[in-house]
C-alpha cells in the first residue's frame, strides 16, 4: 500500500493524555480509588461531552464547563460537594501536567521513518488554540510537522454562523486553501444534502451552518452539534 499523506490526531495519539489526567487526580483527590482511573477518565470525557453543546452555543463559559465535568465525575466516584475552587485547582494542575507531556517513543520512531520516506504528514486536533499549541510545543511536534500542515479546530470556523464558534482565525496567515479529492467532494455534497433533509423534516434539528453534525433522534440536544471531540 502506498501512502500519499498521513494525518494524526494529537491527544492520546502523539502522547498519553490519560497519564496527565491520572497524575492530577492522584494529587488533587488522593482518597479516590486510582485503580478506577480508566473509568474515571471515561466519565470525565463523558461529562465534558455532555456540557460541550451548551458551551458551543454560548450558554456556559469554558470555566463553567470545566467545573461541571469535574464535579459530576468526582461525585460518581464517591467525592461529593466539590467546590468551584477545588474544581478549578484541579484544572490548573491538569494543565500543568499537560505542560510536562512528551511524545510517545514509538510515535517518534514512526515519524522519523515517515520523514525518511518523504511521506507528507499533518495533524488535525480539536480544542482551544493556546492549549493545543502548547501541547504541540511540549512534545516537539514542530520538528516533524510543518506549521501549515497543523490544523487546530478552534482556529477556523468553516463559514458557520458567528454564534456557533469562538472567535475568528488568529490572523490572515491562519487561512488555508486546501485541495479536496473527488471522493472528499462527494462526501461533502452528500452531507450537505442530508443536512437539507433534516432542516426540512427533523423538528429537533437546528441549522447553525455547520456541515458535519450530529443528527440523532435519541439525543436531540446534540442535533447540529459539530462532530468533534474537544480536549479542554
Amino acid at each position: 500500500m502506498t501512502y500519499k499523506n498521513i494525518v494524526f490526531d494529537l491527544d492520546d495519539t502523539l502522547y498519553d493524555h490519560k497519564l496527565s489526567f491520572k497524575r492530577s487526580v492522584e494529587k488533587c483527590f488522593p482518597t479516590i480509588d486510582i485503580q478506577q482511573i480508566d473509568n474515571i477518565y471515561k466519565r470525565f470525557r463523558y461529562w465534558s461531552d455532555v456540557a460541550f453543546p451548551k458551551y458551543t452555543k454560548k450558554l456556559i463559559s469554558i470555566e463553567q464547563l470545566r467545573i461541571f465535568r469535574c464535579q459530576k465525575t468526582m461525585e460518581e466516584f464517591g467525592i461529593d460537594s466539590i467546590s468551584r475552587t477545588e474544581a478549578l485547582d484541579f484544572q490548573a494542575d491538569y494543565e500543568y501536567e499537560l505542560d510536562q507531556i512528551t511524545m510517545i517513543p514509538e510515535i517518534h520512531q514512526l515519524l522519523l521513518a515517515l520523514h525518511k520516506n518523504h511521506i507528507p504528514i499533518g495533524i488535525l486536533t480539536n480544542g482551544p488554540v493556546d492549549l493545543q499549541s502548547r501541547k504541540l510545543q511540549n512534545i516537539g511536534a514542530y520538528q516533524y510537522f510543518e506549521k501549515q500542515n497543523i490544523i487546530i479546530s478552534q482556529s477556523i470556523h468553516g463559514g458557520a454562523a458567528e454564534i456557533s464558534y469562538e472567535g475568528n482565525v488568529k490572523n490572515l496567515q491562519s487561512y488555508r486553501n486546501v485541495q479536496l479529492s473527488k471522493r472528499a467532494i462527494e462526501i461533502l455534497k452528500e452531507e450537505i444534502e442530508l443536512n437539507h433533509q433534516h432542516i426540512r423534516f427533523n423538528p429537533d434539528y437546528k441549522d447553525n451552518g455547520w456541515n458535519f453534525t450530529s443528527k440523532s433522534r435519541h439525543k436531540p440536544d446534540y442535533n447540529e452539534t459539530p462532530w468533534i471531540e474537544v480536549n479542554i
